[in-house]
C-alpha cells in the first residue's frame, strides 16, 4: 500500500503532533536525522569499512547538511517561496556539501569550521531574507535556541532515564541486554529524538519583537539578569587585567606569551554573546549594562592588538597552524566589528555579528587560504627550511642521511612535529615530489597512511615514538629471576640504567677508571640504544630482536602455564657497533612493534664493557 507524503505527515502527527509539526516544516532536515541515526545504529562504519577519519567526516557532513536544511527552510519560509523553490535552494546547498566532503584533499577542507559556519546560519536565515530588525532577530534567536538548550536536556534525561532502566533490570531481574545497548539509546536520544524535538520547538513567528527595556517574560528577564550581574561585570574586569598586561610587556618589553591567544579568542567570543545578549536592556539595565553596551567594542582594541602579537610570535617561530591561523582570524574579525560597531552607536545591525563570523569561517574552512590550506603550505616551507639546512633537501629531492649527515636533535623533533601535523590533516602526500627519486619511495605501493608516515619519518631522520603504527603490538617485559650470565672477560658494570619515558638521552657521571671514565652518554632512539663517551661511539645496540622476543614472552605469559616457567631471566644483547665489547642486560623492557618496525619506550637494565 502507498503512502502519499501528505497521508505520512497527517500520520506523524496524529501519533505525535510536535514531532508532526517537525516533519511538516523541515520534511528534510527529518530525514537526515533519521539517515544519521540509522547509520549510527547500524554500524556503517563497519560495513562501509570506513576508517575513523572518513567516518567523522561523514557523521560532520550530515550535521552540516541538517543544518543547512533547517536553515534553507527557515529562509524559504521567511520569504515564502514555493515548495520547489525551497527544494531545490535545499538540493543546491546539499551538493556543494556533498561536494565538499567527497573531494575534502583537493579542496583543503576543514569540517569543523564548515559546520559551525552552517549552525550559525540556522538563526540568521530568515533575517537575510527580511529587512533589519534587531527586535524580531533577537526574539527569534532567543525562542530558537532556547528550545534547542531545552531539546537538548530533554534527551539527555530521555536516554539516562532508559539506560538506568536498563541497569536496574540487568540488576533485580538478570536480564542480560547486548553489549552496545546503551550506545545505541544515546544515539537515538542524541541523534533523532533531540533534533526533532529541537525542530518541533523552532519558532515559526519571523515578525514577533522582543521589547526593549526592563523584561517581564521569564526568560528574557533571566538572560537580562545574568547580563547585568555576570557578563557585564566579568568582561570588565577581564578587560582591565589584559590592558595591565599589556602595560607589563610594554614595560618588559617582551612578546606576549603563545597560551595568551586562545584565552583572548575566548573573550572575544563571550564579549560579542554579552553584547547581543544585552540589546533589549541596553538602556535599562543599569550603567554598567550601558557602560559595557556603549564602550566594549572600543576597549577591544587593547586585546586584539595583544592577540595579533601572541599570534606573531608563534608564527614568527613555528610558522601557520590551524589553531594559529583562527587566532588570526579572530582578531581580523574582533578589530573589524570594533571598528564597524565603535562607529555606528545608534544604529548597529545586530545581523553583523553572526553574519560576519559565518562569512569568516566558510572562508577558511576550504581553498589554499583557508586554514588547512594556509597551514599545510606553511609547515611544508618550514619542514623544507629544517632540511635544507642540514644538507638533507637539495633541489626539492630528499638527500640520505648517510652521505648529508644527521638533523640536529631539535631539528629532528621540530621535523617530527610537521610530520605529525600533516598526517593528521591527510595531507602528507604534498611531500612526494621530494621522494621521487627514491628506490624505497614511501609513496609508492599500496602502504597505509601509518606505515607512509613511519617510512617518511625513518628516511627523513626524525623521531618515530609518536608516529601512529597500524596494528601495533605492544611489550611489557620484566625480569621475574636474577641474571646468570656466565660471561667473562668484562671489565666494568655500569647501572643501574633507567632510560625512556620522558628522557631519551642521559649522562651518567663515571669513575675514572677503563675502558672509560668521566660523563658516559646515552640515547635512545627507537630500538636504538647508543653509549657515547668523549665524542667516541663505544657501543651501540640493536634492540629490535629483543624487542620481538620480549612480545614473544608477553604472549607466552598471556597462555595457561606454571608460574615457574615464566620465572625469564633479564634479556642479553652484545653490542652491534662502537670501538668496545659491551654486553646489555635488561630486566624491564617496554614499548611497541609492528611490521618492519620497532620502538623502546623504557628500558631499565646493566651494561657490562669488555675492552677495546
Amino acid at each position: 500500500m502507498a503512502f502519499s507524503g501528505n497521508r505520512l505527515v497527517r500520520m506523524a502527527q496524529s501519533i505525535m503532533p510536535d514531532m508532526g509539526t517537525a516533519v511538516r516544516r523541515f520534511p528534510m532536515a527529518v530525514s537526515i536525522a533519521l539517515l544519521f541515526t540509522a547509520l549510527h545504529l547500524f554500524d556503517a562504519d563497519k560495513v562501509l569499512e570506513l576508517d575513523r577519519q572518513a567516518w567523522m567526516r561523514l557523521s560532520a557532513g550530515l550535521c552540516t547538511a541538517f543544518f543547512w536544511s533547517v536553515s534553507a527552510s527557515l529562509y524559504s519560509e521567511a520569504r515564502q517561496s514555493s515548495p520547489l523553490a525551497r527544494f531545490a535552494l535545499e538540493a543546491a546547498g546539499l551538493a556543494v556539501i556533498a561536494a565538499l566532503y567527497i573531494f575534502h584533499q583537493f579542496a583543503s577542507f576543514s569540517p569543523a569550521l564548515f559546520l559551525v559556519a552552517a549552525g550559525i546560519l540556522t538563526g540568521l536565515s530568515p533575517y537575510l531574507a527580511l529587512g533589519a530588525a534587531n527586535a524580531a532577530f533577537w526574539q527569534f534567536n532567543h525562542r530558537l535556541w532556547l528550545g534547542g538548550a531545552l531539546a537538548l536536556a530533554g534527551a539527555i534525561l530521555l536516554s539516562g532515564g532508559i539506560s538506568l532502566i536498563i541497569e536496574t533490570l540487568e540488576l533485580l531481574f538478570e536480564i542480560t541486554f547486548p553489549g552496545a545497548t546503551h550506545e545505541k539509546v544515546w544515539i537515538v536520544g542524541l541523534g533523532l529524538v533531540g533534533p526533532l524535538n529541537w525542530l518541533s520547538l523552532a519558532p515559526a513567528e519571523f515578525t514577533e519583537e522582543v521589547p526593549e527595556g526592563a523584561q517581564d517574560e521569564f526568560t528574557s528577564r533571566a538572560v537580562a539578569i545574568i547580563v547585568k550581574y555576570i557578563l557585564a561585570p566579568l568582561l570588565l574586569v577581564y578587560t582591565a587585567i589584559l590592558y595591565v598586561y599589556a602595560v607589563k610587556i610594554g614595560l618588559d618589553g617582551v612578546l606576549p606569551k603563545g597560551r595568551l591567544g586562545p584565552m583572548i579568542l575566548a573573550y572575544g567570543a563571550m564579549g560579542m554573546l554579552a553584547v547581543l545578549l544585552a540589546w533589549p536592556t541596553r538602556a535599562a539595565g543599569g550603567p554598567l549594562v550601558a557602560f559595557f553596551w556603549r564602550y566594549w567594542f572600543w576597549l577591544t582594541a587593547g586585546p586584539v592588538g595583544l592577540l595579533f602579537l601572541a599570534a606573531y610570535a608563534r608564527i614568527a617561530q613555528y610558522g601557520v597552524t590551524d589553531e594559529r591561523y583562527l587566532v588570526a582570524l579572530a582578531g581580523v574579525w574582533l578589530g573589524g566589528l570594533a571598528i564597524w560597531f565603535a562607529f555606528r552607536r545608534g544604529a548597529r545591525d545586530l545581523r553583523a555579528l553572526p553574519l560576519s563570523l559565518c562569512l569568516a569561517l566558510v572562508i577558511a574552512s576550504a581553498g589554499p587560504w583557508g586554514a588547512i590550506g594556509l597551514s599545510v603550505a606553511s609547515q611544508k616551507a618550514e619542514l623544507a627550511t629544517l632540511l635544507e639546512s642540514s644538507g638533507r633537501l637539495k633541489d626539492d629531492r630528499i638527500v640520505r642521511e648517510e652521505k648529508s649527515g644527521k638533523l640536529a636533535r631539535g631539528d629532528a623533533r621540530r621535523a617530527g612535529s610537521i610530520l605529525r601535523y600533516l598526517q593528521r590533516r591527510e595531507r602528507l602526500d604534498v611531500l612526494s615530489e621530494w621522494f621521487v627519486q627514491l628506490k624505497d619511495n614511501p609513496f609508492q605501493g599500496d602502504a597505509g597512511p601509518d606505515e607512509t608516515l613511519r617510512a617518511v619519518t625513518q628516511i627523513i631522520g626524525a623521531p618515530l615514538r609518536a608516529v601512529p603504527l597500524a596494528k601495533a603490538e605492544h611489550f611489557n617485559f620484566t625480569a621475574g629471576r636474577p641474571a646468570e650470565t656466565g660471561l667473562t672477560g668484562y671489565t666494568r658494570l655500569i647501572g643501574p640504567v633507567v632510560i625512556g619515558g620522558n628522557r631519551y638521552e642521559i649522562s651518567l657521571p663515571l669513575r675514572e677508571g677503563r675502558p672509560v671514565g668521566g660523563q658516559l652518554q646515552l640515547r635512545l632512539e627507537n630500538a636504538v640504544l647508543t653509549l657515547t663517551s668523549s665524542g667516541r661511539e663505544r657501543a651501540r645496540f640493536d634492540l629490535s630482536a629483543t624487542a620481538r622476543t620480549a612480545s614473544e614472552l608477553r604472549r607466552k605469559d598471556q597462555a595457561p602455564a606454571r608460574s615457574e616457567d615464566r620465572m625469564q631471566g633479564p634479556l642479553q644483547v652484545k653490542s652491534s657497533g662502537g670501538d668496545l665489547d659491551a654486553v646489555l642486560l635488561i630486566d624491564s623492557l617496554r614499548g611497541r612493534i609492528g611490521t618492519g618496525y620497532a620502538e623502546v619506550r623504557l628500558l631499565r637494565g646493566w651494561v657490562l664493557l669488555g675492552r677495546e
